[in-house]
């Protein structure tokens, strides 16, 4: 039996296959992206090891007990592990490792899928830095997205998809590009020529607000998604006067004004709805709760793929994603319109919430349970795929589990020995 770190110590770029989305463009015209599918980490001997694109998302799609599923958690786990390197303040180095306070054992639990985790762990709730906290509330996110997109449908409404983009240089930093981003937003949906003023003749309801950003030749590119509903069809004159607000919120707050047909763009929902009808994995819920986790086209490199590299020895992409991570701490992926979640019955759950609500209660019964020290060194030798994937096996969970940490409680005194 290998260690993981003697696994991982030098992780090469696995094949990877791109879902299968028809000869349509990705949605929204400043987005840039591509399939949320993207490179995969992997032991050597392993990668040319095909992975679906549902695994960037849930793991309700992998068997328990798989190789797919075990490469997938250490890939998971090793990208979480270099975040918290190079984030070493945030939540995230420490998160899935550390015990909760007045929890002595750590139980592995069986999930609804039949996939086993750990329970008693203190989790980030970051959807910016955390590899394991974003896919978890991506999905929950996307659920309350499709949820409300399909009752509003089938009220008679209508979705229309709108995108802000600013213009940026490579000098710029992320964070003054960010603010001017925000302030650009906050104008148009303020005043007495808001977008809601704007569109209320049409029915206008509410809007889901999507924050993301990729870095490439000219910088950094923060852009919002929107999802505006409304009663009534939009016509296309009402694009330009949207155009020209946007251009008038770049000017008010000092920054450059952006080109006619890039700074705002416009799609109705029709466009959309043919999309996902023919590709049936990517549409207007999956590129607000989801795209921070796209993989970024054209030369750009979104954050997942900043840190991925960073993982395999890029330090300058290290640095890129601490500045993104430094940025965006605190700051919301998902906005919704006060009121528009009511309307549909859905819960004002946190992204924290999410994060922990994976969690057994208390009358579950665990798989295994492992005592706090043994955790700990779980831990420090980077097992966690492999305990978990152990406790998957047929057989009696506790008695394997309890064989390997023998093992490796073995190989922790033999290193000891060497340093005395």
């Amino acid at each position: 039996m290998l260690l993981a770190q003697d696994i991982t110590s030098q992780i090469p770029l696995v094949s990877s296959t791109r879902a299968q989305r028809g000869s349509r463009s990705p949605l929204g015209s400043n987005t840039k992206s591509a399939s949320p599918e993207g490179p995969r980490l992997g032991p050597p001997g392993l990668e040319g090891t095909a992975v679906r694109p549902e695994v960037q998302y849930s793991r309700t799609q992998i068997k328990p007990g798989s190789d797919e599923l075990h490469l997938d958690r250490q890939r998971r786990f090793k990208l979480q592990e270099t975040a918290g390197q190079l984030l070493p303040e945030f939540r995230v180095s420490f998160c899935g490792r550390r015990r909760r306070r007045a929890v002595d054992e750590i139980k592995i639990m069986k999930g609804d899928d039949g996939a086993a985790y750990a329970s008693g762990v203190q989790r980030c709730g970051s959807v910016w830095v955390c590899e394991a906290c974003s896919r978890r509330i991506a999905a929950a996110r996307r659920l309350e997205t499709i949820t409300a997109l399909a009752q509003w449908r089938s009220q008679g409404g209508h979705v229309s998809m709108m995108t802000l983009t600013l213009p940026h240089k490579r000098e710029h930093k992320l964070k003054h590009v960010l603010l001017a981003l925000s302030d650009c937003t906050s104008y148009l949906n303020s005043g007495k020529r808001a977008l809601s003023a704007l569109l209320k003749p049409y029915g206008y309801f509410g809007q889901i607000r999507a924050l993301e950003v990729t870095n490439g030749l000219n910088g950094w590119h923060p852009h919002l998604h929107v999802l505006v509903l409304h009663r009534l069809p939009i016509p296309y004159g009402v694009q330009d006067v949207l155009k020209a607000r946007w251009e008038a919120a770049a000017i008010r707050h000092h920054w450059a004004p952006p080109g006619w047909s890039v700074g705002l763009s416009w799609q109705d929902g029709t466009a959309a709805a043919d999309y996902v009808n023919k590709s049936g994995t990517w549409g207007l819920a999956e590129e607000v709760s989801q795209s921070h986790l796209k993989q970024a086209g054209r030369g750009g490199r979104s954050p997942h793929q900043l840190l991925l590299a960073a993982t395999l020895g890029d330090k300058k992409a290290g640095a890129l994603f601490a500045e993104f991570g430094h940025a965006f701490k605190g700051k919301r992926q998902l906005f919704w319109s006060a009121g528009l979640k009511a309307h549909f019955g859905l819960g004002d759950v946190s992204d924290e919430e999410i994060a922990d609500s994976e969690d057994a209660p208390v009358e579950a019964e665990p798989l295994a349970v492992i005592p706090a020290d043994k955790w700990a060194l779980v831990c420090k030798y980077r097992q966690r795929a492999e305990l978990l994937r152990a406790a998957e096996c047929d057989g009696d969970a506790q008695v394997t589990v309890d064989f390997m940490l023998s093992w490796l409680f073995d190989r922790h005194l033999e290193s000891i020995r060497r340093v005395a």
